[in-house]
């Protein structure tokens, strides 16, 4: 016997579990989203859209204090595999239409380019590349490594 838009979600949201779980005198307003809500959660998504579109990932500097650049300064960083990892990540993310975080986020990528891992039992080693990651983009995140070591002989010819 919801009264306002989201009593019924608030209520369902507090249980832990369906044992037991009897829904009586149920009404279309139980559910249903404020459209003032509706209106403020569609303007946060398309502003952190439009954020993490015009946002540059930062590279973090080993000569910093802080807790991320002492995670980052065990190995030599190469800055050039990074930065493909990086190009990799980004049109990846456009592809999937999501945020550059959800494919990988900087300090993965980072690890991954001072480890450089060529096969997929070494880029499972790599903190935030899990099976599921592995599974999903290792064949392509390998590739990537393996483009940059070997890359194809420069074209210099005139006629070809």
């Amino acid at each position: 016997r919801s009264f306002t838009p989201g009593m019924g979600y608030v209520a369902l949201s507090r249980l832990r579990s369906l044992s037991g779980l009897y829904l009586r005198g149920f009404n279309t307003m139980a559910l249903q989203l404020h459209p003032e809500i509706f209106d403020f959660d569609l303007a946060l998504r398309r502003r952190s859209d439009l954020l993490a579109a015009e946002t540059e990932d930062l590279l973090v500097d080993n000569d910093t204090t802080n807790e991320t650049a002492s995670a980052v300064d065990v190995d030599p960083l190469d800055l050039d595999l990074f930065a493909q990892l990086k190009a990799w990540r980004r049109d990846q993310a456009r592809a999937e239409g999501v945020p550059a975080y959800v494919i990988a986020h900087d300090m993965t990528l980072a690890e991954i380019a001072m480890n450089v891992p060529q096969d997929s039992t070494s880029l499972l080693r790599i903190k935030g590349m899990g099976t599921t990651r592995v599974a999903r983009y290792g064949e392509a995140i390998i590739a990537v490594i393996l483009h940059h070591l070997n890359p194809p002989p420069a074209h210099n010819s005139l006629f070809g």
